[in-house]
């Protein structure tokens, strides 16, 4: 479906190069992120800062707090609740938090592959009467991730916002 793009163009969170993580049995070591493997609770305690920790290297990195989409030709704006979501999220799987570690990457590459209306109160309040769109990034080239979902709100005004990005099983 979408290929990914030349590696010398893919870029992380932090704008670094893309790199493959490393692991061992209890955790998963990228670009000096530490994410732990574990179910307990500070496992996933961890996962949720880390979660704002890169976001918080990507806001220093991008003050707009936005990317254009190559796919919709258009902005994505992420916001504070869009991280709450993300690192509710997050933080059950470190996968999803190793997918988040790939934010600016998927939100320029992303390919819209569904739309919804909003189900839950949070994504209502977010896209005050617009709907949900759904927009994957296939086919990644790493052993840990094979596919990143990200779900949009997009507002009545065509303003989109990230709702949550996560980890797709294959």
């Amino acid at each position: 479906m979408h290929d990914m793009v030349d590696k010398t163009e893919r870029r992380m969170t932090t704008g670094r190069p893309i790199v493959e993580p490393l692991e061992d049995e209890n955790y998963v070591y990228i670009n000096g992120f530490v994410i732990p493997k574990g179910k307990t609770k500070s496992d996933i305690e961890a996962r949720e800062n880390l979660i704002w920790d890169m976001y918080n290297i990507w806001c220093s990195e991008n003050p707009s707090k936005k990317r254009i989409n190559t796919n919709l030709q258009s902005d994505i704006s992420v916001t504070e609740d869009s991280i709450h979501e993300t690192a509710h999220h997050a933080g059950k799987s470190y996968k999803t938090t190793l997918a988040f570690y790939y934010l600016d990457f998927v939100l320029k590459n992303a390919v819209k592959v569904a739309v919804s209306q909003p189900n839950s109160n949070r994504q209502k309040k977010l896209v005050r009467g617009g709907y949900m769109q759904e927009m994957k990034l296939d086919n990644i080239d790493s052993k840990f991730l094979k596919k990143i979902k990200l779900m949009l709100g997009v507002r009545r005004n065509g303003n989109k916002i990230m709702y949550s990005l996560t980890e797709v099983k294959a």
